[in-house]
């Protein structure tokens, strides 16, 4: 995986920032999800485990956690690690999660792959549903 992004953070295209906030996101996303639709909640032990795997994962990486309050003297926990990169990810959304015409057009383009055997007629009923699972600040960004 390190080779995989090591051109395009040679070249500045990608930066440590975009990587940890999307280390974060794998971190974050599932538990989100099945905080919302599923039976019923992550204990706290399943939430710290996860935690600790894409904290492991990052490390594996090479991705730089400075930008984290306890990074200089560590974590106590996967829980705690995921608290801390939710409060940063959520500031970084704020401060770069904003409309481009590029967005636009990606989220139409995966929109189109997503529903490429869905009859036309309900195409309007499934970017709609899809809208509501992106979130606000997501869906403005896409426009």
């Amino acid at each position: 995986m390190n080779y995989l992004h090591s051109r395009y953070q040679r070249s500045g295209k990608i930066t440590d920032a975009d990587m940890l906030y999307t280390l974060s996101l794998f971190a974050l996303e599932p538990s989100r999800w099945i905080q919302r639709y599923e039976w019923r909640d992550l204990t706290d032990l399943e939430v710290c485990a996860s935690g600790t795997f894409w904290k492991a994962m990052g490390d594996a990486m090479l991705i730089p956690y400075d930008v984290l309050p306890s990074s200089k003297s560590g974590w106590e926990d996967g829980l705690h690690w995921l608290e801390e990169v939710e409060a940063w990810s959520t500031r970084y959304e704020e401060e770069n999660m904003v409309y481009a015409d590029t967005n636009s057009q990606l989220a139409n383009a995966h929109l189109e792959v997503i529903f490429l055997s869905l009859p036309p007629r309900l195409m309007y009923v499934g970017r709609r549903v899809i809208s509501v699972i992106l979130g606000e600040r997501l869906r403005r960004a896409m426009g």
